[in-house]
């Protein structure tokens, strides 16, 4: 049988969902990249880790390892935008054109971010809106009735 030492010794077992794929850095160490093949073993005591896209802000978050544990870490690094526009919009987000609608849910960074809505024929609306990862923004505008409604807005 195995000694009390040799079982404090076994190192714990970290599992990383991240949504979209991120490098994974371990003590500010590249370990590997998403998604994983299988868990990180990882010695027991204080880790901090660091889920980094190029286009996304990180992720950092210390754990704590028990010896012989098994962790789960589920992260989403982007936010998303729904928009629902009648009769239709051309859709920018901070400048840049997303698309015109109807389009189904956006996947966006996180952050402040500035939506500008066009039509050539009713003009545009321009909201601003700061969002966290992994929220969803929803946003709803009636050009024939100039009328805006989004989440924590007033109408």
């Amino acid at each position: 049988p195995e000694s009390l030492s040799t079982i404090n010794a076994a190192p714990g077992r970290l599992v990383i969902d991240c949504q979209p794929w991120a490098h994974v850095y371990i003590d500010s160490q590249l370990r590997n990249t998403t998604p994983l093949q299988e868990a990180i073993l990882l010695w027991p005591g204080e880790h901090e880790i660091q889920l980094m896209h190029p286009n996304l802000p990180s992720y950092v978050q210390n754990i704590r390892i028990e010896a012989g544990q098994d962790y789960h870490l589920a992260v989403t690094l982007y936010s998303y935008l729904v928009c629902n526009i009648y009769p239709w919009g051309d859709v920018y987000l901070n400048d840049e054109l997303l698309g015109q609608t109807p389009f189904s849910t956006l996947p966006i960074a996180p952050g402040e971010h500035v939506l500008t809505v066009k039509n050539q024929q009713y003009g545009s609306v321009t909201r601003g809106f700061a969002i966290a990862p992994g929220d969803t923004f929803f946003f709803t505008l009636n050009f024939e009735q100039k009328k805006m409604n989004s989440a924590g807005a007033d109408e």
